[in-house]
């Protein structure tokens, strides 16, 4: 529960800092599946097919931008996911910061 409530701000912020129409407070947005606006798409909690089977293929947020053909996924990590795996949150760390920042900065 309190990781939807994290994804829910997070998509929130990404929503408003891409111009994307949303409400006025983050805690009273209710994630769309699908927002859209113009060239910028955001994905809400959306499986992704792939050519392999992937088991863990629902990330939180994901966002595709048309002009640019480029798509970034986010995914908020439990603290008991860093703790009982500790690769996993190094793993996340490191292909982000060799990711373009695409994210426009939050206020």
């Amino acid at each position: 529960m309190r990781h939807d409530k994290v994804c829910t701000h997070l998509h929130y912020s990404i929503c408003k800092a891409l111009g994307i129409e949303t409400t006025d407070r983050w805690y009273t947005h209710i994630p769309k599946t699908v927002r859209e606006d113009g060239e910028v798409t955001v994905l809400w909690n959306q499986a992704i097919h792939t050519d392999r089977e992937v088991t863990a293929n629902r990330p939180d947020i994901i966002i595709k931008n048309k002009k640019e053909k480029t798509c970034t996924q986010s995914e908020a990590l439990r603290a008991s996911d860093c703790i009982k795996t500790p690769h996993r949150h190094s793993h996340t760390e490191t292909e982000r910061q060799h990711t373009p920042n695409q994210i426009p900065p939050m206020k």
